[in-house]
């Protein structure tokens, strides 16, 4: 058994708050065990940062968090935050509501957790910048209506590198989110040394088959067509965004960081149909169900945990499952994620309650 994690959290009506020490940039320093008191969680200042799309001059944005004590001749990692999706699929000049602010501005557990989130990266030394992507439901995906939303993020991590020194770039992904790191990870090799995910879909085809009524922003990005044998670019487009179970192998090298709960009954895959550690996330125990219907393709490739089996190093991963977990970006442990990211914590499959206090191994 894991000793207890510090953590800031909403219990009840009470927020316990953690005002961290100054840190030397880059260091990974484990936060202290937050006092017992009342006071409010300080929140790092936020800057607004606008660019241009490389693909046709979209005006567009992002929201930068710089770490305490930053150095302008300093190196440090870049943590790339990608928020669930929106209600609005028209495209908005200087990008949609980037999830981050205005989440920041309330009490929600949502709010507080993202709090956390810049707390504990401001701590661990990291840069965090959130993207306003052009439509609220576009997946972070290349596609046909969405317009090209991954070269829109590769864009934003391209104009921050410009502005300060970033040595390794990770992911953080909540819903869509996670959908859009997993395919942005998958498919630029090399260009992402880590990913985290919470309220996790790592399969576009499951996620529009098995709850098509909780999923129709995925039409968004094919004009409103569903995939089928008889629409290869709405198939490709779903193709693209199940990379996690389609070509696990990919990952290589890839630290991912995943939470999933029993209750999210958002996401496709929970404890009614999946067994214990695919709830929520395939990518590690990867079935052969195949949605037909939808021109998904077959696949029985090794599973990221059979990969992870023969060579931990090369594919590692930390897993942990809530029994209580909704989908909720409130699942997500930044400081155990940190702690990971900097290998200070081991991987594997962990079991963990909600909100997550101790965390045990997996039988």
């Amino acid at each position: 058994m894991l000793p207890q994690r510090p953590r800031l959290y909403l219990v009840a009506l009470v927020t316990v708050a953690c005002l961290l020490p100054a840190l030397a940039p880059n260091a990974l320093a484990t936060p202290p065990t937050p006092p017992a008191s009342s006071a409010t969680t300080a929140t790092p200042p936020m800057t607004n940062i606008s660019y241009h799309a490389s693909s046709d001059g979209f005006p567009l944005s992002y929201e930068e968090v710089l770490p305490a004590h930053f150095l302008t001749n300093h190196s440090y990692p870049l943590l790339v935050y990608l928020h669930g999706a929106g209600k609005v699929s028209n495209w908005t000049r200087g990008g949609s509501p980037n999830g981050l602010a205005g989440f920041l501005t309330n009490s929600t557990l949502s709010g507080l957790t993202l709090e956390e989130l810049l707390a504990n990266a401001s701590a661990f030394g990291y840069i965090v910048i959130a993207p306003a992507p052009r439509s609220a439901e576009g997946f972070y995906t290349n596609s046909t209506c969405g317009g090209p939303e991954e070269q829109d993020t590769v864009d934003a991590i391209v104009h921050e590198e410009r502005l300060h020194h970033i040595h390794s770039v990770y992911l953080m992904g909540d819903s869509m989110g996670s959908l859009g790191a997993l395919a942005l990870a998958g498919h630029r090799p090399g260009l992402i040394q880590g990913i985290a995910l919470t309220g996790t879909i790592t399969d576009a085809f499951e996620e529009f088959a098995y709850r098509p009524s909780k999923t129709s922003s995925l039409l968004s990005l094919t004009c409103g067509t569903p995939p089928s044998t008889k629409n290869l670019t709405a198939e490709r487009i779903f193709a693209y965004l199940s990379v996690g179970r389609l070509a696990p192998k990919n990952f290589s090298g890839i630290r991912i960081w995943a939470s999933a709960g029993a209750l999210d009954r958002d996401s496709p895959n929970n404890v009614s149909i999946w067994p214990f550690e695919m709830v929520n996330f395939t990518l590690l125990n990867s079935s052969c169900l195949v949605a037909s219907l939808y021109g998904e393709p077959a696949n029985c490739t090794d599973p990221f945990a059979l990969l992870h089996a023969a060579n931990a190093t090369a594919f590692g991963y930390r897993f942990l499952y809530e029994a209580h977990g909704t989908h909720l970006i409130a699942q997500l442990d930044p400081w155990d994620m940190f702690e990971y990211f900097g290998s200070k914590v081991k991987g594997g499959c962990f079991v963990s309650t909600f909100p997550p206090t101790i965390v045990k191994t997996c039988p």
